[in-house]
């Protein structure tokens, strides 16, 4: 990754990103209770806020990877990328927020969706031009395996 790109994220603002969350999530489920669905919103985007202000501050030099280890603070460990057999896994959250920013450098790539819909998170993979998606499970975990370009058999 490069680090002035890093440098240069900027969150949309929360409106924006609870529009959007509203649309993954579908009209229905969100209208089967706005309230617990708002405030879900709304600690989603400050965990989000977070992360990307402990990622800027590790690129500035402010804050050194090597200590995370010791830090209790869970949002914090949480930072690190995970990979699962030799591709990135990431929420479909944070795959949505890092398009949107034109950050996201991937072109094949595991996704946890989350409590978003199948049909939704398919139809905005192929939106943002990921055109494969499957299930598959790795280490345990059923997972979405997410290509711009046609996949192998399983």
């Amino acid at each position: 990754m490069k680090k002035d790109t890093v440098a240069e994220r900027i969150l949309v603002d929360f409106w924006q990103f609870a529009e959007y969350a509203k649309l993954v999530l579908g009209e229905d489920e969100y209208k089967a209770d706005p309230e617990f669905w708002s405030n879900q919103f709304e600690r989603d985007y400050e965990t989000i806020k977070e992360r990307l202000e402990i990622e800027r501050k590790i690129v500035s030099g402010e804050l050194d990877i090597s200590t995370l280890e010791n830090i209790e603070d869970l949002t914090v460990t949480e930072f690190v990328w995970e990979r699962l057999a030799g591709l990135r896994l990431l929420s479909f959250e944070q795959f949505v927020l890092e398009f949107n920013q034109g950050i996201f450098r991937e072109d094949r790539f595991y996704c946890d969706k989350g409590r978003a819909w199948l049909k939704n998170v398919r139809k905005t993979m192929a939106e943002c031009g990921f055109r494969y998606v499957r299930k598959v499970k790795v280490e345990g975990r059923i997972l979405l395996e997410v290509s711009k370009n046609a996949m192998g058999e399983i």
